[in-house]
């Protein structure tokens, strides 16, 4: 095999590499985004103004 070929064969590969990765992190970033929305919608939710006041926190 000669240099060319490998070093071609070598950067398809590298490339390929680099495109796994790039969608790996669009989807982490996306399963981010849905999980900080879904927290966020819960934190907004209307709550009484007695919950939480009497919570032990000494334990």
């Amino acid at each position: 095999m000669d240099t060319t070929a490998a070093s071609s064969t070598g950067s398809v590969l590298d490339q390929s590499a680099i495109y796994a990765m790039k969608k790996q992190r669009e989807s982490v970033a996306q399963t981010i985004g849905s999980l900080v929305q879904a927290t966020t919608e819960q934190l907004n939710r209307n709550n009484p103004s007695h919950l939480g006041q009497n919570i032990d926190t000494t334990a």
